[in-house]
């Protein structure tokens, strides 16, 4: 005859003798259970929350939390109509296999105010200014009156003057000329690690 389980008697010196200790017991771990099962990836779903953006240089980003709690992840479809440094109110909507959350832009409550430093370049006839701290993403593109008699190649100042968009980039005038990329003491803003 096939086994389908424990023996009856293997099975009894298994589980102790039903006790008040014993149903206390297994009472916890109901309720520990339970609690597991309301922490689980859908707490916290759809909860809103405010932070400063910080953008990573690979175009994804996150928002440090105000309250201290874990950084929430931003896609790079989310990074397009913010920038690194903005103070945004973002929301949770969706959960990794590892139970890290994802979020969304809800609000910009505040844009940077900090001008940016970049290389400013040409392509196709658009002037447009390169940030050396890669964590921007996004390049911001200078109208033809707005360079400030500066020239290809140099390292700038800009002043944005619209932010971007979901469907646009960041515009921006130059502020300063600050010189050629190998001047000595040129300033280099540092790269995250």
């Amino acid at each position: 005859m096939p086994r389908t389980g424990l023996e009856p008697a293997r099975l009894a010196a298994l589980v102790p003798e039903t006790s008040a200790s014993t149903n206390s017991a297994t009472w916890a771990f109901r309720k520990e259970r339970n609690s597991i099962k309301h922490t689980s990836p859908t707490s916290g779903l759809l909860e809103e929350f405010e932070g400063t953006v910080s953008g990573h240089r690979d175009g994804h980003g996150f928002v440090q939390r105000d309250d201290g709690l874990p950084d929430i992840y931003l896609p790079p479809n989310e990074m397009r109509a913010v920038l690194h440094r903005d103070r945004v109110k973002a929301r949770v909507v969706r959960f990794d296999r590892k139970g890290r959350s994802e979020g969304r832009v809800v609000e910009i409550l505040e844009r940077s105010t900090q001008p940016i430093i970049g290389r400013l370049l040409q392509e196709s006839g658009v002037w447009l200014v390169a940030p050396e701290d890669k964590r921007y993403g996004q390049d911001v593109l200078i109208p033809k009156g707005a360079t400030a008699r500066a020239i290809v190649g140099q390292v700038v100042v800009v002043e944005l003057t619209e932010p971007p968009s979901l469907y646009g980039q960041p515009v921006g005038r130059i502020k300063e000329v600050l010189g050629e990329v190998d001047d000595p003491g040129m300033p280099r803003q540092k790269e995250p690690c």
